[in-house]
């Protein structure tokens, strides 16, 4: 694994467990604990966890990105819990402005099928081509996630 491999590693895993110990970390993403605490001090300011300069040798996704998109996705609402905790994305206003954004979509998500029971026939179908639209533009979003991520 290379270091710009680990380094994006090391990322997922401060997500995923925040309290755990550099060396953790580190053993774990194949890297010293001192390049993990730079992994932190990026993540915390903001920035990606490798530096430009070796970006160019991560070519592809992530590992575990490609192993999450063959996973289940899980709903909304549990990502949204975990993105609120994550302290790189709590602490640095353009993060608190995703999940001030992202807020309402994933709160009010389930709330159209409720609605819809009581729909005419030609308002479900309005709403179908709206939601489908919807769709559209969040797969598009979606691809712009990945592509950064890739680059």
């Amino acid at each position: 694994m290379s270091t710009a491999e680990g380094r994006v590693h090391a990322s997922e895993l401060i997500a995923k467990k925040p309290d755990a110990s550099l060396r953790e970390i580190a053993e774990e993403a194949g890297i010293s604990p001192s390049t993990v605490r730079d992994v932190r001090r990026r993540i915390a300011q903001g920035g990606h966890p490798v530096p430009a300069a070796q970006r160019r040798t991560v070519t592809a996704a992530p590992s575990s990105l490609k192993s999450r998109e063959r996973a289940k996705v899980r709903p909304p609402d549990v990502v949204f819990e975990r993105l609120k905790r994550d302290p790189a994305i709590r602490s640095n206003e353009n993060g608190r402005s995703l999940l001030n954004w992202l807020a309402p979509h994933v709160r009010d998500v389930d709330k159209g099928s409720s609605l819809i029971e009581h729909l005419p026939s030609h308002g479900v179908i309005m709403t179908l081509e709206a939601a489908r639209a919807l769709a559209h533009s969040w797969n598009n979003l979606a691809r712009e996630f990945e592509q950064r991520l890739r680059t």
